[in-house]
């Protein structure tokens, strides 16, 4: 299922569901458009709902840290929500964790 995006204020939520790999070139594609779209609207909170993720590789990584990145530049926030375990451990392996801020509650957002 591709990328869904949720507008509140300066806070967009976009939702992933499946795996986000390199098998899955439309969901990267579509994650890639909707952040890109997301960061030129000047967003102050970009919250990625990893909740129903069942797997991520370096590609689907890769695009996160590009969003990461850009969204620092313009001053605003990034957020991981309910990020699973099995995901967890994957950016624990690849000692990315830091990367990233979490969040399990979206009250206090927008």
């Amino acid at each position: 299922m591709p990328p869904v995006a949720l507008k509140k204020n300066t806070c967009i939520i976009v939702g992933l569901k499946g795996d986000i790999d390199i098998q899955n070139k439309l969901n990267i594609m579509n994650l890639k458009r909707i952040l890109s779209k997301a960061l030129r609207k000047k967003t102050k909170q970009l919250i990625i709902n990893m909740e129903q993720v069942t797997y991520i590789d370096s590609s689907g990584i890769g695009t996160l840290i590009m969003a990461v990145k850009k969204i620092y530049q313009q001053g605003g926030e990034f957020y991981l929500y309910k990020v699973p375990d099995y995901v967890m451990q994957i950016f624990v392996l690849t000692k990315i964790y830091g990367i990233f801020n979490y969040c399990n509650k979206l009250t206090g957002f927008y």
